[in-house]
């Protein structure tokens, strides 16, 4: 079955052993390079890629500038999910909306999204009763999309998809979001070939402002050209699973894994994942993100596909950026700009312009701790550099899978992983 039918055989694997999850892409490191020079997330790009590959394929003819460009326009550039709640909002606009957005909470609920997505876990309640949304009309994820707009787009497009993180329709996800885009450009008749007036006339199903409009499609042209070249990456894939199932099943995971017949990666997740007891430390540690307090999510809970091995901190002035010190002395280990796509930023579950510092404690302990976010071109410090307790490292920013300014926070004692915020200060 695994040579005769590979997607009927992953199908059942799934299935059988408890597995949900999806498909991650990556893009050459020239390529991000160049994204990035745009001010485009390379995780990001490489699912718009995707999509557009997807949705050409399938009688579309989308222009990978006017994704981008929607992408920017809307919901400040995808950063903004909304503070309302979506029934409540849509509820403002009409009936229609509010049964639409029941309708989805139920597609989601069946499809279970919230045990993989961590987008979908913090907008959507654990009940499925309600998710939070953007205040007019109870719109849904990056791209603002209608809650009746989000039924049509789900039942009769993306519904049908082979992935099952497409087939859930989860609008708030960066990797769904951009399907559900195209499939909607394609339903509204958008072309690339068509005249500047054709296409500004196709965009009235996307938004009736005409100006804003033609602001879409006179950046689209900007992008179209700057994505020359780059556009035409072939992103690599890479399977990678939540495994949620009990002990026999963890079992015929491993003699898969060791056989060959499951490849990509498997994350364990659910409350009971086991924790790392942290060893007894000697020595101080410095504050890394003075005046700040920890905020987002909680160190060791599962997000989409991993754990988030750390701690996020936040200032109060949620927009202004602030130093961060190294922890302890040591040795940079890594500095650069880690993709969110990359297989190291879902094993740290860090990413964005990432610092990590290794050192010795007065015992002989090997500490390690990794900086995330920070804002682009403001790191002090290259690999192999040896840096002091308080030593700047950089200035707090919000690059790569990040929706605001703030330090993600991550350490490890003798190679495991611990809970930064039982360090902080102190010993």
């Amino acid at each position: 079955m695994h040579d005769a039918d590979p997607k009927a055989y992953n199908d059942y694997i799934k299935e059988a052993l408890g597995l949900s999850g999806g498909t991650w892409y990556s893009l050459p490191a020239d390529a991000e390079e160049k994204i990035i020079s745009l001010g485009f997330d390379p995780a990001v790009v490489a699912d718009e890629i995707m999509a557009n590959k997807w949705i050409n394929e399938n009688g579309g003819e989308i222009d990978l500038g006017i994704q981008l460009s929607i992408l920017e326009g809307e919901s400040k550039g995808g950063t903004n999910l909304g503070t309302c709640s979506g029934i409540a909002s849509s509820a403002k606009l009409s009936h229609q909306e509010v049964v639409s957005a029941l309708w989805l909470l139920n597609y989601w609920k069946e499809h279970d999204v919230r045990d993989w997505s961590d987008i979908a876990k913090e907008m959507i309640r654990p009940d499925y009763s309600d998710y939070t949304a953007h205040c007019s009309a109870g719109e849904i994820g990056p791209n603002g999309i209608l809650p009746s707009t989000g039924v049509k787009i789900c039942r009769d497009g993306l519904s049908m998809h082979p992935d099952d993180l497409v087939k859930s329709c989860n609008f708030f996800d960066k990797r769904v979001a951009p399907y559900g885009k195209n499939w909607w450009l394609k339903a509204i008749g958008y072309r690339s070939g068509q005249t500047k007036a054709e296409k500004i006339d196709s965009l009235y199903g996307w938004n009736h402002d005409s100006t804003y409009r033609n602001q879409l499609v006179d950046r689209a042209d900007v992008l179209n050209a700057a994505a020359f070249g780059w556009s035409d990456y072939a992103p690599v894939s890479e399977n990678a699973y939540v495994f949620k199932g009990g002990w026999w099943r963890s079992q015929a995971i491993k003699v898969l894994k060791t056989t060959g017949l499951l490849e990509g990666i498997v994350f364990a997740a659910g409350p009971d994942y086991p924790p790392w007891e942290p060893p007894q430390v000697a020595g101080s540690f410095s504050n890394p993100y003075p005046d700040s307090v920890i905020c987002g999510y909680e160190y060791g809970k599962p997000v989409a596909n991993g754990i988030h091995w750390g701690i996020d901190l936040c200032i109060g002035d949620p927009l202004r950026s602030s130093p961060i010190y190294a922890m302890h002395s040591g040795t940079v280990t890594f500095s650069r700009y880690l993709s969110p796509s990359e297989t190291l930023a879902g094993q740290w579950w860090v990413s964005g312009n990432v610092i990590a510092v290794e050192g010795k404690d007065d015992e002989g302990k090997t500490i390690w701790t990794a900086y995330g976010h920070g804002a682009n071109g403001t790191t002090k410090v290259k690999e192999g550099d040896v840096v002091k307790e308080g030593q700047l490292l950089m200035m707090s920013g919000t690059t790569g899978f990040s929706t605001g300014i703030h330090l993600h926070l991550a350490m490890k004692i003798n190679g495991g992983w611990v809970n930064p915020s039982a360090y902080l200060g102190g010993d």
